[in-house]
C-alpha cells in the first residue's frame, strides 16, 4: 500500500498536524496502543479497515480506525 500524507498549509504560529496511514509495520504497535487506551478496547477486526495516524509536530496525537459499514 502506498503511504499517503494530507498536509495543508498552516500559518508560522501553529503547530503541523499530518495525518498517515499506519504502515506494515506499524500495525502491532497501532493496535497495542488501541487496546491499552481505547475505553473498549481494540475490538475483533471485521473485514478490511484502515488505520490512520495523527501527528502534531512529529508525536502521534490520535489514531483513528475506518471500518466496513455494518
Amino acid at each position: 500500500m502506498k503511504m499517503q500524507l494530507c498536509a495543508a498549509p498552516v500559518p508560522s504560529n501553529r503547530s503541523a498536524l499530518e495525518v498517515r496511514v499506519a504502515a506494515d509495520d506499524q500495525l502491532e504497535w497501532f493496535d497495542g496502543l488501541l487496546a491499552g487506551h481505547h475505553y473498549l478496547g481494540a475490538g475483533r477486526p471485521v473485514g478490511d479497515y484502515l488505520r490512520q495516524i495523527v501527528l502534531l509536530d512529529q508525536p502521534p496525537v490520535a489514531l483513528l480506525v475506518w471500518g466496513p459499514a455494518c
